[in-house]
């Protein structure tokens, strides 16, 4: 018999980062800037993404999954992490390397380190934003 062993990193975020060698499910909350998942990640590495279930609410907006909102505001200027993606998209970062993840199911890790989540809105906007999305995180 095989049995899979799924962390759940939402009920037990504490800890020790530790390399990603089983799929993990996360909580990412809509209200919070970036925040640890608890996986270490090796440059080359290609990780899986699946969102799972949850919903966030960005002001008056309701998403329902990864993609975003729709609006990109695409300007330098802007304040999101990444103004070239959609405002409320799941991204990730890697020290300083950004990842757009949304709805895509296969990431190439290009830095070594630890992976966070957030939504892709700027911090002074999280204050109307509530819910989040749970995702599975597979090697």
């Amino acid at each position: 018999w095989l049995t899979l062993f799924i962390r759940d990193r939402s009920l037990n975020s504490a800890g020790p980062a530790a390399p990603l060698t089983e799929p993990v499910i996360n909580d990412i909350s809509a209200d919070r800037g970036w925040q640890t998942t608890g996986i270490l990640l090796d440059s080359g590495m290609t990780i899986q993404f699946q969102y799972l279930s949850g919903e966030i609410r960005d002001g008056e907006t309701i998403l329902r999954g990864p993609s975003g909102s729709g609006y990109i505001c695409g300007d330098s200027t802007c304040c999101e992490p990444m103004p070239e993606v959609q405002r409320a998209a799941l991204i990730g970062r890697v020290k300083d390397h950004l990842l757009v993840i949304a709805d895509k199911n296969t990431i190439e890790v290009q830095e070594s380190g630890e992976l966070q989540l957030r939504i892709n809105d700027c911090d002074e906007g999280l204050f109307d934003n509530s819910g989040s999305l749970k995702v599975k995180i597979s090697p």
